[in-house]
């Protein structure tokens, strides 16, 4: 362990895991979503084994962020616009998340500021679990 971040920030004994905003809901399908949903077992699981060694677990489950992610798979620039305008009805602060605000939850999870958050997921995604059924 021991590694410093780019800023010299030690982030050594801290795990923070990306899952998704569909992961904890029950409505991911497809592979990507089974593998984001499994985050959070391992969150919950990693966390009791790596506890007493000093090793902090979390997760942060984004919303819909403004990233290259959809246009990589093939989604072209239009349909793109168009998903993201739609997000926006479904999220309840009514937009979409850029990628500095979860960075900046990641960062505060690895940092001595979390130093007694261990086995948590967070959401950061403007409250779209909130308007999501279960």
């Amino acid at each position: 362990m021991g590694s410093k971040g780019k800023a010299g920030l030690d982030f050594s004994g801290k795990v923070v895991l990306i899952t998704g905003a569909a992961s904890g809901i029950g409505a991911a399908t497809a592979e990507m979503f089974s593998k984001l949903g499994a985050c959070l077992t391992l969150v919950d699981r990693e966390e009791e084994d790596l506890a007493p060694q000093g090793v902090r677990v979390n997760a942060v489950n984004p919303g819909v962020i403004r990233t290259n992610l959809h246009k990589a798979g093939g989604m072209d620039e239009q349909s793109y616009a168009d998903f993201l305008e739609s997000s926006k009805q479904t999220h309840a602060l009514g937009r979409i998340g850029e990628p500095t605000e979860v960075a900046s939850v990641i960062c505060f999870l690895a940092s001595e500021l979390a130093s007694f958050v261990t086995g948590v997921t967070l959401p950061v995604d403007g409250g779209k679990q909130l308007m999501c059924p279960r």
